[in-house]
């Protein structure tokens, strides 16, 4: 008596197919999670400006006045490699609020000249309100 060849029970055929839709996951996953890599770079002046409200966007900045308790004003920075940025002359006005954190650094930290990493959401006036502020002022140099 022979055994039936492996494809002839209807069970190790739909073993077979769960294994191929496993691999067909697994490769949309590994495809999603370098689209998300890219997404997380701070936005340049074009990638800022087009930006719609709702949106999540994630600028540095080096804040050049305080208009309030609450409101940060400054110019957009460009990357051109990890420790290194360029002014541009893009103005970006940044609300803080209680739900806005700080990582790297203290309320202190947030002052005129300070450069900060922010994730925020775009607002209709196109103002981001901030859920973090990450303070490089030490770690960058801007040119």
């Amino acid at each position: 008596m022979s055994n039936p060849p492996f494809l002839a029970k209807p069970a190790n055929r739909w073993s077979v197919f769960l294994l191929v839709l496993l691999a067909g996951l697994a490769l949309v996953a590994m495809w999603a999670g370098k689209s998300m890599k890219m997404k997380a770079q701070a936005a340049g002046p074009g990638q800022f400006l087009a930006l719609k409200p709702g949106e999540v966007a994630k600028i540095v900045f080096e804040v050049t006045g305080m208009p309030t308790d609450h409101e940060l004003a400054g110019k957009l920075l460009e990357k051109q490699d990890q420790t290194h940025y360029t002014r541009t002359s893009t103005e970006v006005e940044v609300i803080v609020d209680a739900k806005s954190s700080i990582v790297m650094g203290s309320r202190a930290d947030v002052r005129s000249g300070a450069i900060l990493h922010v994730t925020a959401t775009v607002e209709e006036n196109h103002a981001l309100r901030a859920h973090q502020l990450v303070v490089l002022t030490e770690y960058v140099t801007v040119h």
